[in-house]
């Protein structure tokens, strides 16, 4: 799998890695980002891709809102 890193240090991420990461179909990812419920992706030439770190982010709002659910 390849992973595209940029001249100013920004891991991009195509969705083959998403569904890898997440362990989601692309069709769940679409559905997700027209639902506002995923950031939707950069696109240069068609392509579309996310910064690395952008999903990480939401990894990390999603587990701790999900762990502070599972404490309720």
């Amino acid at each position: 799998m390849e992973v595209v890193t940029n001249t100013h240090d920004k891991t991009l991420l195509r969705m083959k890695h998403l569904t890898d990461k997440l362990s989601l179909s692309k069709s769940t990812i679409w559905l997700w980002i027209r639902n506002n419920e995923f950031p939707k992706p950069n696109k240069v030439n068609g392509v579309s891709f996310w910064k690395a770190d952008t999903i990480e982010k939401w990894i990390d709002e999603h587990t701790e809102q999900s762990n502070k659910e599972e404490e309720n």
